[in-house]
């Protein structure tokens, strides 16, 4: 488990700003917490840097094309920046693949509101702060959805948290890069080597090689799409 505090202590350190038994001032530290939310936050939109998922769930009822998505939404989870493949729906007991597709497909589809026995394609449009999750055909059904566990920030200071191996490292020489120009001070080469180093291990943990499907049937009852 590490802190904030942690991280940024030994981010410090590594850039000569602190020594060691030197204590972290109040207004260094609440700078530093800032920037290392800074890097949290674009990590979010990169999807190698996120460790895991999560399946979020609701139920549409017939002739339902659209849903929420985003807190108290009708899925309630933070909003994701993407959905990731596998997402499903579950039918008279049954389940059923539902199909991510993009803007230009969906829109392709030249009656939205045709019913069907359930959903086989969804698109997602990522707005903000509440993105919208459009199903077709529509059709009474529980829908799965597979979403990027996302990190947000680090609260404050003093709370712990649990991360896979490599993250603090890698959190830690990304925020000694971003802090060494306010405090004037010239970034040691290997310091640089060791932070792409450290974020390649954790990109390289978390990617996975996309599978190709050859001949794949089309989604029953789905005209073809343009």
């Amino acid at each position: 488990m590490t802190t904030a505090t942690t991280i940024i202590t030994s981010a410090l350190q590594e850039i000569g700003v602190l020594g060691d038994g030197e204590t972290l001032s109040a207004s260094d530290a609440a700078m530093a917490l800032s920037r290392l939310n800074m890097i949290v936050s674009g990590w979010i939109t990169e999807p190698n840097y996120q460790f895991t998922t999560t399946t979020v769930t609701a139920t549409l009822a017939a002739g339902v094309q659209s849903a929420t998505i985003g807190p108290a939404m009708t899925f309630n989870c933070p909003r994701p920046v993407r959905l990731e493949g596998g997402c499903y729906v579950r039918a008279n007991g049954l389940d059923y693949p539902l199909q991510v597709v993009t803007q230009e497909e969906y829109n392709a589809v030249p009656l939205k509101s045709i019913s069907g026995p359930w959903p086989q394609m969804v698109y997602y449009d990522r707005g903000f702060p509440t993105g919208i999750c459009y199903f077709y055909p529509t059709g009474p059904c529980t829908v799965y959805l597979n979403i990027q566990t996302l990190f947000a920030a680090f609260a404050d200071l003093a709370t712990s948290y649990t991360f896979p191996p490599g993250y603090e490292r890698a959190y830690t020489l990304t925020l000694a890069e971003e802090m060494a120009p306010t405090f004037t001070r010239q970034i040691n080469p290997m310091t640089q080597r060791n932070a792409h180093n450290a974020r390649r291990m954790v990109k390289r943990a978390n990617f996975s090689v996309p599978q190709l499907n050859y001949g794949a049937a089309p989604l029953v009852g789905i005209p073809p799409i343009y």
